[in-house]
C-alpha cells in the first residue's frame, strides 16, 4: 500500500466569509479563476453548489505536492478530489462517491459525498463535512482528529502553514451522477445503440434518474454511428395498429426467434413476452422449442405473483410450441384467452415480430461494434432488452416501459458500452503481493438482481459478475486487437455468422479477434462501493431452471439505482466458468507460463468448416482419411447394394483435437475418423471388449525403482495404435461427412477407433509384439512387462499406446524402439517428461518428482478458482456435512460430479493429501447443496496454493532398503451410516507408491474393531505390492513392516484369541492375522502423532496435516 499525505490548510475560514460578503460566491459549469484567485464554485445539479477556497498558496507548484495529496480545507463546502485520468472529460464535476483511509493510529475514516473535480488544483477535505460526519479537528501544537472523544489521527505542522498525516488508502468508490460528462456516442452505445431521437426523448423527459441532456444541436446533427447504419437498414414496416391494452397484462404478445448459431450454453431459441400496455419485454434463451411451455409457466407464475394482476389474453402464432395440448389446457385452467394468428401471416402478431426485429438488429449492432464472437449473442440480446425497457416507445406516448411498469423513473447508472474494456479489481485475499490489482475483462451485461456487472473473460471463455469494476468505454478489446498480437479463440467455432429471421432477412457480423491481457499498475478512483470479494459466479444452466430467472428477461424488481449493495451471491452455486479452459503449466525456470488462448475444438464437421481454422481442420481430415486408406488399409470402399443380408452399417464421424505438449502449448491439429460403435450388436459385431492398462500404483513403483537405482526412464508413443489390430468380424461403416463417395460404404479390416473391441484387439497385438522382444507380462499387472538380462532388469509399462521404458541401459531402450518401429509408427519422446497428465521431473541428483501441476492448473481455471485465496488444508477439521433431502437440478449434480471427477484424478495420481477430502465429498454427489460446493471450493483453494507439490522419490540407496506401510482408522465418523473411515499408505524410495482412503463396509463396534479391519485392508495391498516388486526383481522376502496405532488391534492380529468382543469378526477379516502367522507381514505399534495414514481418515488441522503430508514424500 502506498501511503499518501493529507495536507491541512488552516487559514481559509476568514477568506471564505470574505468571499461570501463581497459577492465572490459563483455558480458556473466551467472553472473560471481569473478573478477569484483560487476560489472554485461549480454546479453539480440543481440546488447543489460546491465551493472551495484554496487561498493564494500555489499548491502543487512550490511544494511539489504529490497528486494523491489531500488538503484539509476549512473553507471547502464539500470533499473534492481530482484524478489525472479524468482530465479529458469536458465538464467540471462528473462523479461522486466515498474514500476510506487508515490513519497512523490504525483507525479508519470514511469520507462520504466526495466529488470529482478534474481541474481542481489539489484534493480537498472539508472540515465542515468532517464535523457532519462527527470527526472533529482540534488545533494546538499538533493537529488532532477526534471522533467520539477518541484520538484517531495526528498531524504535525510544516512550512508554518501546512501539516501532514500519513494514511493508507483502503477504498475509493465513485458512481456516475452527471450524464453531461458522457460523450454522445458513448451514451448511444450504453443504451444499446438506441436511435438518437429516442435517446434524446429518454434523457430529456426526466424519466431516467441521473441523466440530463446537454448536447448541442450541432453535436446531434454531426452524430453518426456506422454500426447502426450497417445493422439497422430500413425495411418496409409492419402495418400499424392503433389499439392498445388499457392496463398491464391485459394483453401479452409472445413469439419464438430461432438463431442459427448456438450460444455458449447451447441455446438456439429465444422466447419473448411483451406487455401490450407498457411495452415492457422479457426474453429467455432456450435450447429447445419444447422448453417454451415450461418457460411460459414460470414467467406466468412470477409475473402474477409480483404484480397481483391476472394475465387475460396471450397472442401468439400457430407454432407447435404454443398449440400443444398441455399449453392449451394450462391457459384454459388459468382463464387465459388465446389469440392465434393465421399460419404464414406474421403481421397479425406484428408487435412480437417487430420486437424480434428490434432485438435482432440491436444484437447485431452490439456484436458488430464490440467485435465479440457470435456465440455471445445471448449476452448481447439480454443487454438490448435491458436498454429497450429503458427507452421511450412511440406507442406509449414516448414514455419508458420500465417507468410505466414500476411506476417510477428507472436508473441508468449501471449502463456501459457493451463490449468495452472492464477492469475488475482482484480481491486482496485472492492475489499475491506482486500480482496486479486489476485485470482487464469485457463488459457484456447487467445483472439487476445482484446489482452487478457481467464480465466476460476471453482467456477462459467464462462469465462472472462483479461490482468492483472500472470501465474504459472507448476501448473494445475484441474489436481493437492490434495486428500481430495474440488472438485467442473464443467459444465460437464459427467464422462469419448470420442472424436469420424468416420475415426480415439476415445480417452478417465478422468474427472475433481478441487482445492480449495487459497489467495496470495504478488503479485509482474505483467505480463502486462494494466489498473486496463482491464477485459472483454466473449460472451454468442459463434460463432453464426455475431458480434462475435473473437478468432483464424475468426480473420484476425495479432496476438498481446504484451498484453499492450487500446482497448475497446467487443461489446457483454451481457455475461453469469455462467449457474449454486455457492450459497453463510451470517449468523449472519460471513460476507460471501463460499459454495461448483457450481453444474449443469443433464437435462435428459442420462446426469445423465454419470455424476460423476451416482449412486446418479440412487438411487434418483429409490426411486422416488418406492415411487410413493407403497406409493402414483399414477399409475398402464397396457398393452399398452389395452388402450381405443382415449386415449393419455403422455410422462414422471425424473427431477434431488440438494437440499440446507437456507445457500445454499447441503442437498440432488432428482429425481422427471414428466408427460410431454404439450401434454394434453383441455376439454379432463383437465378443469381448476388456483391455487392460498399467495401474498408477505400478507406474509409481517403477518410478521409485528408477530413482533409487538411477535407471533411465524413456517414453514413446505408438502412432495410430488401434489401427494395427485386425478384425475377425465383418463390419461396414458409412462414408464420413466431408468425403464425397456416393453409393459407397466402407468395409472395415482393422480395429478403427470407436469400435467396441478396438482396445482389446490392439492390446492383443502389442502384447505379442512385446513378447517377441523377450518381455513378459507380470502376473500382478498385465500391462507391466519385465525382461531379465543377467543381473539387470528392464521394464516397460503400457497404457493403451503410451510406453514407459525403464532400464539401466540406453542400448536396451534403443533395442526396444527399433523392434517396435519394425511394426508400428513410433514417436520417440526421449527421457520421460509427461505421461497421463503426470509430469516426470528428473532432478540433478537423479531423484524423480511426479507432479500434476499442469493438470491442477487447468482444472482450477476450468472451475474459476485460479485467483482464489489458498487454503492451508483441503478440509476444515471436524467439519460434518449433511445429506440433503431436497431435489437438486441435473446441472448442479453434473457440475458437482465433474468437480469430484477432476479432483479424484489428482487424488489417485500424485496428490494423496486430498484423498480423504475428495472421498468424503463424493458421498454427496446425489444431491449436492451450496454447502457441499463450498467444501469443494476449499479443496480447489488448497490445490491452488500447493499445485507444485509432487511425490519425491529419492536416489539415496538407504531409502530403498524395503517398503513399509501404515494403517489407521477413525471410528464411526460417518454420521449417516455410523461406519468408520480407514486408510493406508505404502512407501518406497522415500515417498508413497500406494494409498487408500475408504469407508468400511460394515459398522465397527469399537475403535479396536475399526483398526483391525483397517489392518486387514492394508495387508491385502501389502501382499499385492510384495509380489509385484518380486516380479520386478526386488527382494522382498523379509516380512513387510506394517504399522498401526491401536494396541488392541495389533494384539488381535498377532494372537488368535476369541472372546465376546471379537466373535463377530468375519473369517475374511482375519486376513491380517493369517499373514502375520505366515511371516509375510509384521505388525508393529507407532504413536498416533507419527501415524502417516491418519491423513486418510479425517480432516486434520494445519500443523498436523503438514507433518503427515511431508511424511508422504510430497515436496515442492
Amino acid at each position: 500500500m502506498i501511503a499518501f499525505v493529507i495536507i491541512i490548510a488552516l487559514y481559509h475560514t476568514v477568506e471564505t466569509a470574505l468571499a461570501h460578503a463581497t459577492g465572490r460566491y459563483h455558480t458556473m459549469t466551467q472553472l473560471d479563476t481569473s478573478h477569484l484567485d483560487s476560489t472554485v464554485s461549480v454546479t453539480v445539479r440543481p440546488s447543489v453548489n460546491v465551493v472551495a477556497l484554496l487561498g493564494r498558496l500555489p499548491l502543487n507548484r512550490e511544494l511539489h505536492l504529490p497528486n494523491d495529496t489531500l488538503v484539509l480545507d476549512s473553507g471547502a463546502s464539500h470533499h473534492m478530489v481530482k484524478d489525472a485520468s479524468l482530465r479529458r472529460l469536458a465538464h467540471t464535476v462528473t462523479r461522486t462517491g466515498s474514500i476510506t483511509i487508515r490513519t497512523s493510529k490504525q483507525r479508519t475514516i470514511k469520507l462520504c459525498n466526495v466529488y470529482y473535480v478534474p481541474d481542481l488544483p489539489a484534493n480537498l477535505i472539508s472540515v465542515m463535512q468532517l464535523r457532519r460526519e462527527r470527526v472533529y479537528t482540534h488545533f494546538g501544537k499538533t493537529i488532532e482528529l477526534r471522533s467520539q472523544g477518541q484520538l484517531i489521527g495526528v498531524a504535525s505542522l510544516i512550512a508554518n502553514q501546512l501539516s501532514t498525516l500519513d494514511a493508507t488508502p483502503i477504498r475509493s468508490t465513485v458512481s456516475p451522477v452527471a450524464a453531461a460528462a458522457i460523450p454522445l456516442l458513448t451514451l448511444h452505445q450504453r443504451f444499446g445503440h438506441l436511435s438518437l431521437p429516442n435517446l434524446r426523448r429518454a434523457v430529456s423527459s426526466g424519466q431516467l434518474k441521473g441523466q440530463t441532456w446537454t448536447y448541442s444541436a450541432a453535436e446531434c446533427k454531426a452524430f453518426s454511428c456506422d454500426t447502426c447504419k450497417a445493422a439497422k437498414a430500413t425495411r418496409t414496416p409492419f402495418p400499424t395498429s392503433d389499439s392498445r391494452a388499457s392496463q398491464p397484462l391485459e394483453l401479452v404478445h409472445s413469439d419464438v426467434l430461432t438463431l442459427p448459431e448456438p450460444a455458449t450454453d447451447g441455446e438456439r431459441y429465444v422466447v419473448t413476452f411483451i406487455d401490450d400496455f407498457s411495452r415492457k419485454t422479457w426474453v429467455s434463451a432456450l435450447r429447445n422449442k419444447s422448453q417454451v411451455f415450461d418457460t411460459f409457466q414460470r414467467w406466468h407464475a412470477m409475473i402474477e405473483r409480483s404484480t397481483g394482476l391476472k394475465l387475460r389474453t396471450l397472442r401468439t402464432d400457430n407454432g407447435g410450441e404454443y398449440t400443444s395440448k398441455a399449453f392449451i389446457e394450462y391457459c384454459s385452467l388459468h382463464g387465459i384467452t388465446r389469440q392465434l394468428t393465421i399460419p404464414y401471416t406474421p403481421e397479425q402478431n406484428g408487435r412480437a415480430e417487430r420486437t424480434n426485429r428490434t432485438i435482432v438488429e440491436g444484437t447485431i449492432a452490439l456484436l458488430q461494434h464490440s467485435g465479440l464472437p457470435m456465440t455471445l449473442w445471448r449476452e448481447a440480446l439480454r443487454y438490448v432488452v435491458d436498454t429497450k425497457n429503458l427507452s421511450p416507445h412511440s406507442a406509449i406516448d414516448h414514455k419508458i416501459p420500465d417507468t410505466i411498469w414500476y411506476g417510477k423513473p428507472p436508473s441508468t447508472a449501471n449502463l456501459r458500452a457493451f463490449g468495452c474494456r472492464a477492469w475488475h479489481t482482484t480481491p486482496r485475499h485472492k492475489r499475491a503481493k506482486l500480482d496486479p490489482k486489476a485485470k482487464p475483462f469485457i463488459f457484456v451485461g447487467i445483472e439487476n438482481k445482484t446489482k452487478a456487472w457481467t464480465l466476460y473473460d476471453p482467456e477462459t471463455t467464462s462469465f462472472f459478475q462483479s461490482r468492483d469494476v472500472r470501465f474504459d468505454e472507448n476501448v473494445f478489446p475484441a474489436r481493437d486487437a492490434p495486428t500481430g498480437q495474440p488472438k485467442p479463440r473464443a467459444t465460437s467455432t464459427a467464422g462469419d455468422w448470420t442472424f436469420v429471421d424468416a420475415a426480415h432477412g439476415s445480417r452478417t457480423v465478422p468474427r472475433l479477434s481478441l487482445p492480449p491481457v495487459v497489467h495496470e499498475n495504478r488503479f485509482a478512483a474505483l467505480e463502486t462501493d462494494a466489498s473486496d470479494d463482491a464477485t459472483i459466479e454466473m449460472s451454468d444452466d442459463g434460463f432453464d431452471t426455475p431458480s434462475d430467472m435473473s437478468m432483464a428477461q424475468f426480473s420484476l424488481s425495479p432496476p438498481a439505482s446504484d451498484v453499492t449493495d450487500d446482497s448475497a451471491d446467487p443461489i446457483d452455486f454451481l457455475s461453469c466458468p469455462s467449457r474449454a479452459a486455457a492450459f497453463a503449466a510451470t517449468t523449472a525456470d519460471s513460476p507460471v507460463v501463460e499459454l495461448e488462448g483457450p481453444t474449443e475444438d469443433p464437435q462435428n464437421w459442420s462446426q469445423a468448416v465454419k470455424s476460423g481454422k476451416e482449412e486446418i481442420w479440412r487438411q487434418a481430415a483429409a490426411d486422416e482419411f488418406h492415411s487410413l486408406t493407403t497406409k493402414y488399409k483399414c477399409f475398402t470402399p464397396v457398393d452399398s447394394s452389395s452388402l450381405p443380408p443382415g449386415a449393419k452399417v455403422l455410422g462414422s464421424r471425424f473427431i477434431f483435437r488440438t494437440k499440446r505438449d507437456q507445457l500445454g502449448k499447441i503442437t498440432s491439429h488432428k482429425g481422427r475418423l471414428v466408427a460410431q460403435g454404439f450401434s454394434q450388436r453383441p455376439g454379432i459385431d463383437y465378443d469381448e471388449t476388456f483391455a487392460p492398462v498399467a495401474k498408477f500404483t505400478s507406474i509409481r513403483a517403477l518410478i521409485a525403482l528408477a530413482a533409487a537405482k538411477k535407471l533411465h526412464v524413456h517414453q514413446a508413443d505408438v502412432d495410430k495404435a488401434y489401427l494395427h489390430g485386425e478384425l475377425k468380424e465383418d463390419l461396414y461403416m458409412r462414408v464420413p461427412q466431408g468425403v464425397d463417395m456416393p453409393g459407397k460404404v466402407l468395409k472395415l479390416h482393422r480395429s478403427i477407433y470407436g469400435l467396441k473391441q478396438a482396445g482389446r484387439v490392439w492390446n492383443e497385438h502389442i502384447d505379442l509384439t512385446l513378447k517377441s522382444l523377450h518381455y513378459r507380462a507380470t502376473a500382478k499387472d498385465h500391462c507391466v512387462y519385465v525382461r531379465r538380462d543377467g543381473d539387470h532388469y528392464h521394464y516397460i509399462a503400457l497404457y493403451v499406446d503410451d510406453l514407459l521404458m525403464v532400464s539401466p541401459s540406453e542400448d536396451e531402450i534403443e533395442r526396444i524402439l527399433n523392434g517396435l518401429e519394425q511394426k508400428y509408427g513410433i514417436k520417440r519422446l526421449g527421457p520421460a517428461q509427461y505421461i497421463l497428465g503426470i509430469q516426470i521431473k528428473r532432478q540433478a541428483d537423479k531423484s524423480i518428482i511426479l507432479s500434476q501441476e499442469a493438470y491442477i492448473t487447468s482444472i482450477l481455471r476450468r472451475f474459476g478458482m485460479s485467483d482464489s485465496s489458498p487454503a492451508s488444508t483441503p478440509m476444515a477439521p471436524n467439519r460434518q456435512l449433511e445429506h440433503s433431502l431436497a431435489e437438486t437440478s441435473k446441472t448442479a449434480r453434473t457440475r458437482y460430479m465433474q468437480a469430484i471427477g477432476c479432483l479424484l484424478y489428482a487424488a489417485t495420481g500424485t496428490r494423496p493429501d486430498i484423498s480423504y477430502a475428495v472421498g468424503y465429498l463424493a458421498r454427496f454427489s446425489a444431491s449436492p447443496t451450496p454447502e457441499h460446493w463450498t467444501a469443494i471450493k476449499t479443496v480447489f483453494r488448497y490445490l491452488r496454493g500447493t499445485a507444485r507439490l509432487g511425490l519425491h522419490y529419492s536416489s539415496e540407496q538407504g531409502k530403498f532398503s524395503g517398503f513399509t506401510g501404515y494403517s489407521d482408522a477413525d471410528w464411526g465418523t460417518c454420521t449417516t451410516s455410523s461406519r468408520s473411515t480407514m486408510g493406508y499408505s505404502f512407501h518406497l524410495a522415500g515417498s508413497v507408491i500406494s494409498w487408500s482412503s475408504k469407508v468400511q463396509n460394515r459398522v465397527a463396534d469399537s475403535t479396536t474393531d475399526a483398526e483391525y479391519l483397517a489392518l486387514s485392508h492394508a495387508s491385502k495391498e501389502a501382499g499385492h505390492l510384495q509380489e509385484l516388486l518380486m516380479e520386478l526383481g526386488i527382494d522382498t522376502r523379509a516380512p513387510i513392516q506394517l504399522y498401526g496405532d491401536n494396541q488392541g488391534a495389533i494384539a488381535l492380529a498377532k494372537n488368535p484369541t476369541l472372546h465376546h468382543r471379537s466373535r463377530h469378526i468375519r473369517i475374511r477379516e482375519h486376513f491380517v492375522r493369517d499373514q502375520v502367522r505366515l511371516g509375510t507381514i509384521q505388525v508393529d505399534y507407532v504413536d498416533t502423532k507419527t501415524m502417516v495414514a491418519d491423513i486418510f481418515t479425517k480432516a486434520l488441522g494445519p500443523l498436523v496435516f503438514k507433518v503427515h503430508r511431508d511424511n508422504l514424500g510430497l515436496r515442492g
